[in-house]
């Protein structure tokens, strides 16, 4: 606990990453990790492993930018420093140990980022409304040029999509700042579509990995809760599915355990 305060002390991050839970998350996966080590293992190999596979089917390998890199527990790093020319690893906020495992690749950068372009906002219209409630910033389609950029022949968007309005529907939801919650779960389709589009816009090879399906188990391993995580979002049927034990039993309850379900897509471009 003490390690995890003092790295959260020591952290630059911009006050909205720090404020809406983005840095703590981040710090608290990494310690999640340690703990759940065994069973997160089979996920981060299926990860890393349909990444590299989607690396073998580019033509070009000039630079590739992965979205949601997070602290590189299912990035192949070493692969794709080896295949391409540049490497971009963007997420909201890069820990220090992240950083320090990246100064041993000269070609590879990190770019910290919030790729749906609401968070900051969201931070600042709440703390600075004169209203009950907000009105919620549409998503941008992107603010990443790297990904539109004709050199960039891969883009892998990693575990992230259906994370992407967690902590600023928190944040939303923590400090009342949403009229109800039909207009939320609205907003939040949107956001997810949002980064969907900007990936098929980018006219390169794209990868996709995300989960799909929350399953809590009770001590008999019996589904007592389980929805679909994308907020509407309906994808088509993936390439490779698995599921990720994410909580063991023991983690939350010594009764309970967490799964989520995982899909994996490659969508090749025609003009690469």
């Amino acid at each position: 606990m003490i390690a995890e305060f003092l790295t959260y002390l020591t952290t630059p991050a911009p006050p909205y990453v720090k404020r809406m839970g983005y840095l703590k998350e981040a710090i608290a996966i990494d310690a999640r990790h340690k703990r759940c080590k065994s069973a997160w293992s089979s996920h981060l190999e299926n990860s890393k492993n349909f990444i590299i596979k989607s690396v073998e089917r580019c033509k070009n390998f000039r630079t590739v930018v992965v979205l949601g890199s997070g602290n590189l527990l299912d990035v192949p790093l070493s692969q794709l420093s080896e295949k391409f020319e540049k490497v971009i690893l963007v997420d909201i906020v890069h820990l220090a140990k992240t950083l320090k495992i990246i100064r041993k690749f000269p070609n590879v950068d990190t770019l910290s980022c919030d790729i749906t372009g609401v968070a900051e906002d969201i931070f600042n219209l709440t703390k600075n409304r004169t209203q009950a409630h907000i009105e919620l910033p549409e998503p941008a389609k992107t603010n990443l040029p790297e990904i539109q950029d004709n050199r960039t022949d891969l883009v892998i968007s990693l575990n992230i999509l259906s994370q992407l309005t967690v902590m600023p529907r928190e944040y939303i939801l923590k400090n009342d700042a949403c009229e109800d919650g039909s207009t939320l779960k609205r907003w939040e389709y949107n956001v997810l579509r949002a980064h969907l589009d900007a990936l098929m816009a980018t006219k390169t090879n794209v990868c996709l990995i995300t989960d799909f399906e929350f399953i809590e188990r009770n001590h008999r391993t019996q589904s007592v809760n389980q929805y679909y995580t994308l907020t509407g979002i309906e994808l088509p049927l993936p390439e490779k599915t698995w599921t990720w034990n994410i909580a063991p039993k023991g983690e939350i309850s010594k009764d309970i355990s967490i799964e989520r379900k995982v899909a994996a897509y490659f969508i090749k471009c025609l003009l690469s």
